[in-house]
């Protein structure tokens, strides 16, 4: 029990770092409050159920990137969707010209595109089902977003506008809420030390396997000894045997 417990604690400590944009992502996507924490949960548990198989820290946080993504679509309705503001409070040190202050001036559904597709890493098709709008109307607000950058941008700010919104997106997700840790642990190490462990699963479903050919074998066993006490009995060469009754003599 002590070394599980270390495990866990351990896992937890890699994977804290990533709670908050974690958390974020649910936020965005759902637009729910209650749901962001249902979506950070979730996402901590399925990580720790598959997280020896990740040596690099690379690989683990784009699985439970992955994960949160996939829990939290799985919670979108439609677009009816509370959105949150993204990108509305401006910082004292921020250049007029920079690229915040760009973002800063589209409106709140192409912002909100931008934070889904560059922060949270959504496709065409997810980006349409969160927004209420057609696939073809959101690559088309991305695509003139770039254009207006393009313009407005010095040359010399053009270059690696994908990985600089991803940094963006990144620290955006991070600034809106921070997910209270201790509680989170507490939530995740009851439920990690339950039944939803791994090797508790697989522990539960190996013997219901057993038990189960164990009860096919009882039964085969009970349906042959059925049937060899009410088959009649035969003679050597195939013959029924018949009860003679009292009384009567044998036939000729």
């Amino acid at each position: 029990m002590n070394q599980q417990t270390d495990e866990m604690r351990l896992y937890f400590a890699r994977v804290r770092p990533l709670c908050g944009e974690i958390y974020a992502t649910g936020l965005v996507i759902t637009g729910d409050y209650q749901r962001a924490d249902y979506v950070l949960r979730e996402t901590v548990l399925r990580g720790w159920q598959s997280h020896r198989h990740f040596r690099s820290s690379r690989g683990f946080s784009t699985r439970l990137r992955e994960e949160a993504r996939r829990v939290a679509l799985s919670g979108v309705k439609g677009p009816g969707e509370t959105p949150i503001e993204v990108f509305s409070t401006p910082s004292v040190e921020e250049n007029p010209d920079s690229l915040m202050k760009l973002i800063r001036l589209e409106t709140p559904l192409v912002r909100r595109l931008i934070l889904l597709k560059f922060g949270c890493e959504l496709h065409p098709k997810a980006l349409s089902r969160v927004c209420g709008v057609s696939v073809r109307q959101a690559e088309g607000q991305l695509n003139r977003f770039f254009r207006r950058l393009k313009r407005r941008l010095p040359q010399g700010e053009r270059n690696h506008l994908d990985a600089r919104l991803k940094a963006l997106c990144r620290e955006e997700l991070q600034s809106l809420g921070a997910p209270d840790l201790g509680a989170l642990y507490r939530a995740f190490e009851a439920e990690a030390a339950g039944s939803d462990r791994p090797m508790g699963r697989m522990a539960l479903r190996a013997a219901s396997w057993v038990a189960a050919a164990l009860l096919l074998l009882l039964l085969a066993g009970i349906l042959w000894g059925v049937a060899a006490i009410v088959q009649p009995a035969r003679t050597q060469d195939g013959g029924v045997l018949t009860t003679q009754q009292d009384g009567e003599s044998p036939a000729p």
